[in-house]
């Protein structure tokens, strides 16, 4: 009987750890199971959300996910969605990851400040690019050394957004435009003005342009009907906005390397003026009916006074919000130039002004003036 006893006591206890197995078995399977079984819409919207390493671990979760990540349609190559022991060279992932990929790719981003020390490989990655639907463009390399943007480039005519660091254009005869692109961001640029014309003249949906620190183009030039958002920062000689009918925000700030600040072309003073239709004013301000923001920073506010005894505005109908930075009270131009504004911009209800205090130079700092108005007539 005892015998019987202890052979049930075991008999037991081996079937509750068996059916204990058993449950976490059947639990992990169900787990492994509801992994497996997401919709594959579910499965790429979690590997989109994922940071390119991440989302290649992915493939140890079960079968289903193993190639998962070879289709996704954004590859972004950051610090902080690559971080690489120093063994291992980022130009070699980004090579596997493209060699190992099937499908379109809508988007793609590469910092070069995450280690790359070759640029080379650049080259063969946008003529894969080029030819797998490529809509968004972002590469940023070493400000001490431009990259020359390849040919392939101009031949993603799907691109909807292009985002260029430290790069140098050259646009080759045969380029026909990018007939998509509805945004473009330009920082650290080499172009020349003939180059710069063609490449905006030639983006017809152009919708956003910001032009940061660029060198070899002097004179700008903007035939860009569809055109909301500008803004230009730089050195150049010259801006002419020839043909941007729907401009809403404009932000033009001059940076004072340019030595012909120090020489201007007048004697404000002697009543010696340019020639109107020469006038800095009339290229930049006149031809912008929808205009809603303006920002004129840096020097460009002596820029567009330049030379002129008067600026006359025309009627901005839209213009709602006006920032001035080095605006001086002492020089008439300035104040002429703010006068003709707030005379002519009926719907005006918000100025900022940054202010220079010449009188008290160990003062001088910008002094942020925030006012409100309907309409001011100085």
């Amino acid at each position: 009987m005892r015998l019987l006893l202890v052979q049930n006591h075991r008999s037991i206890g081996h079937q509750y750890h068996l059916n204990e197995y058993v449950a976490m078995q059947r639990c992990k399977f169900e787990m492994e199971d509801r992994i497996s079984t997401l919709p594959s819409n579910i499965i790429e919207l979690i590997l989109m959300y994922l940071p390119i390493a991440e989302a290649v671990r992915t493939s140890i979760l079960s079968s289903r996910w193993r190639y998962q990540w070879c289709t996704l349609p954004h590859l972004i190559f950051d610090k902080q969605s690559v971080s690489l022991p120093v063994k291992y060279k980022l130009e070699n992932v980004v090579d596997q990851v493209l060699l190992l990929h099937s499908g379109p790719i809508h988007k793609f981003a590469f910092d070069a400040y995450v280690g790359i020390k070759d640029v080379a490989p650049v080259d063969r990655w946008l003529v894969f690019l080029s030819r797998n639907y490529l809509k968004e463009l972002a590469l940023k390399f070493c400000a001490s050394s431009l990259y020359k943007l390849p040919t392939a480039l101009y031949s993603c005519q799907a691109i909807v957004s292009l985002d260029l660091h430290d790069c140098e254009f050259k646009l080759p005869r045969s380029f026909n435009g990018f007939s998509c692109l509805t945004i473009l961001l330009l920082e650290n640029i080499s172009i020349s003005d003939s180059d710069f014309a063609s490449l905006i003249s030639k983006c017809p949906l152009l919708r956003k342009l910001v032009f940061i620190d660029f060198y070899c183009c002097f004179h700008l030039k903007f035939n860009a009907p569809r055109l909301q958002e500008l803004v230009i920062e730089g050195v150049f000689a010259d801006i002419y906005l020839e043909h941007t009918p729907d401009l809403a925000s404009l932000s033009l700030g001059l940076e004072d390397d340019d030595e012909e600040l120090d020489n201007e072309d007048g004697d404000f003073e002697n009543g010696d003026t340019e020639d109107e239709e020469e006038c800095n004013f009339n290229k930049c301000l006149t031809n912008i009916p929808k205009i809603e923001k303006l920002e004129l920073q840096q020097n460009f506010l002596d820029f567009m006074t330049r030379g002129h005894a008067f600026v006359r505005f025309p009627i901005y109908n839209c213009l709602k919000k006006v920032f001035l930075t080095c605006f001086n009270f002492e020089d008439l131009k300035h104040v002429m130039f703010l006068q003709s504004l707030l005379q002519n911009t009926p719907v005006l209800n918000e100025l900022e002004l940054e202010v220079w205090l010449s009188d008290h130079p160990e003062m001088n700092q910008d002094v942020s003036c925030h006012s409100v108005y309907s309409k001011m007539v100085i």
